[in-house]
């Protein structure tokens, strides 16, 4: 597999150097998100794994567009097939399962993938087991946004349709890159597709936290940082004043 940036253009020691440093966007997220609030990090453990998840993909992406070799590619997607599964395990179990249940479940289709990657070495096996699990996130995590959360509900969908709105664009502007390539052989979408699949999926883990919060009965909080990454900030009840506003918060809100 290969993409329509010129290979060693800028530097004859990185083959894809834009998409290699376009690949850290997903890490710096990572990076920036796993230090969240203690209340958060405390209640919920499981979504440093989320983040860790962030790291490891973007890391993986910048090597291999580096180095445009087999392994390198597997470095970049096998775990994004693997930070799918994370991202299913924060989302919780559907109905019939425990959480016990659904960790196991999940390693033996992880294990499974990655052996099935690693036998096959097709394009087609990745994107089949990243795509699926795509849509069924899509879909469960809709269900539970505007048909089971309570309270909060309004906060998680508007996340929700932020996250997947993102997500979808920058999916777009990925086939559109493969497009104009094919027949023009130009083109630098696949820097965006960096940029917005993973802030697509930034938005969607805390969407994940948000349900996560509802489910536990806590208020949430739209919040941005910098004037223009989006976040949930959870708020104990004792820090809430008698209309719901978070006390001596110093971020810009909406509820």
């Amino acid at each position: 597999i290969d993409f329509c940036e010129e290979n060693y253009h800028f530097t004859p020691y990185v083959v894809e150097l834009l998409n290699s440093v376009s690949s850290l966007a997903a890490a710096a997220m990572g990076f920036w998100c796993r230090t969240p609030p203690p209340s958060t990090s405390a209640r919920w453990p499981r979504f440093g794994l989320s983040w860790m998840a962030f790291i490891v993909v973007g890391l993986g992406s910048m090597i291999f567009h580096g180095t445009m070799k087999r392994t390198g590619q597997a470095l970049d997607e096998i775990p994004m097939v693997l930070g799918n599964l994370v991202f299913v395990y924060c989302l919780g179990p559907p109905l019939g399962l425990g959480d016990r249940e659904l960790a196991l479940l999940l390693v033996v289709v992880g294990v499974a993938l990655v052996m099935a990657y690693l036998v096959y070495e097709s394009y087609a096996v990745f994107f089949f087991s990243y795509g699926v699990v795509v849509v069924y996130m899509t879909v469960q995590s809709g269900i539970y946004c505007f048909r089971l959360c309570g309270k909060n509900g309004v906060v998680v969908q508007r996340f929700w349709r932020c996250a997947f709105g993102t997500y979808g664009l920058g999916f777009i502007l990925w086939i559109l890159d493969h497009v104009l390539c094919a027949k023009l052989g130009v083109g630098h979408l696949h820097i965006l597709w960096h940029i917005l699949a993973g802030g697509g999926t930034l938005i969607y883990v805390f969407v994940l936290i948000g349900l996560a919060a509802d489910k536990a009965g806590l208020e949430i909080h739209a919040a941005i940082h910098c004037y223009l990454i989006p976040y949930l900030r959870v708020t104990p009840r004792e820090k809430l004043n008698g209309n719901g506003a978070e006390v001596n918060g110093n971020d810009k809100k909406t509820h």
